[in-house]
C-alpha cells in the first residue's frame, strides 16, 4: 500500500514537472505583441523606453537559445524578464506621449488665456 502511494506521488511530481516546461513558443507572443506595440507608439524616441526594448529584444534571444540548449526553465525565466521589459517600455512610451499632449494642452491654455 506504501508503495502504490509513493508511486503515485512520484508519477505526479513527474507530470508536473513537465507540465512546466511547455515550449517557450506559447509565450513568445506575449513579449512580441508589447515590443511592436512600443516600437508603433515611438519607443525608440523615448530614451527609457528604447532601453527598455532592447534589453526585452536581448532577453528574448538568449530565451531562444536556451531552449534550443535545452535550458526550458532558464529559457522561460528569461522570458519572463523579456516580457516586463517590454510592458515597462510600452508603459514608458504611453507616459511620454501622454506627458507631452499635457504640456501641449497647458501651453495651448496659457496662450489663449494671455490674449
Amino acid at each position: 500500500m506504501k508503495r502504490l502511494f509513493f508511486a503515485s506521488v512520484a508519477v505526479a511530481g513527474l507530470l508536473s514537472a513537465c507540465a512546466h516546461t511547455r515550449p517557450i513558443d506559447a509565450d513568445m507572443g506575449k513579449v512580441e505583441s508589447p515590443i511592436r506595440a512600443a516600437e508603433e507608439m515611438g519607443a525608440n524616441q523615448v530614451p527609457n523606453a528604447a532601453l527598455h526594448i532592447q534589453f526585452a529584444k536581448d532577453q528574448l534571444a538568449k530565451a531562444q537559445q536556451l531552449e534550443k540548449d535545452g535550458e526550458k526553465r532558464r529559457a522561460q525565466m528569461m522570458l519572463l524578464r523579456a516580457q516586463a521589459d517590454a510592458e515597462l517600455a510600452l508603459a514608458l512610451t504611453r507616459d511620454s506621449k501622454t506627458q507631452a499632449e499635457v504640456q501641449q494642452l497647458i501651453d495651448s491654455t496659457t496662450s489663449t488665456s494671455a490674449q
